[in-house]
């Protein structure tokens, strides 16, 4: 495959064609089965299922990797200081925050904001916005 970028016009994206290489119909047919498969995934996929593999859940990693609960930090609860001074690392959803949630003119929930980067003037007319409550990660809620 060629790596010189094509340049599409207006025309091209208004029709929603984007030239590419023709693909053959084994390479369909797999991909077919691969969404299909991923679909089922998501089908059936709950809360339980949500938690099931939390990095809080797995040991400290023993191969010199970024794994398991390591990936949660050592904080024991939001905004604790290291022996530094400085703020201790921990995951950004391991403790519980505020944010807004964001609809739009219909009432569609659009998406969330995290308080501190929220700001209602940058809102698109007609939208609307609530606060809400995260309460934080379900691995760590009770051992706080």
């Amino acid at each position: 495959m060629d790596n010189k970028q094509t340049k599409l016009s207006i025309d091209d994206v208004a029709d929603g064609v984007i030239k590419m290489e023709s693909i053959d119909d084994s390479a369909l047919k797999g991909f077919e089965h691969e969404l299909t498969e991923c679909y089922s995934y998501v089908e059936d996929f709950d809360e339980e299922k949500a938690v099931s593999n939390l990095a809080a859940n797995k040991p400290f990693p023993t191969d010199n990797t970024f794994s398991g609960k390591l990936k949660c930090g050592f904080a024991k609860y939001k905004g604790q200081l290291k022996k530094d001074g400085s703020l201790m690392w921990h995951c950004p959803f391991r403790f519980d925050f505020k944010y807004y949630k964001i609809f739009d003119k219909d009432k569609n929930f659009i998406k969330g904001i995290h308080e501190d980067n929220f700001n209602p003037e940058e809102l698109e007319d007609g939208f609307t916005y609530e606060k809400a409550q995260y309460e934080g990660c379900p691995a760590w809620r009770n051992s706080a």
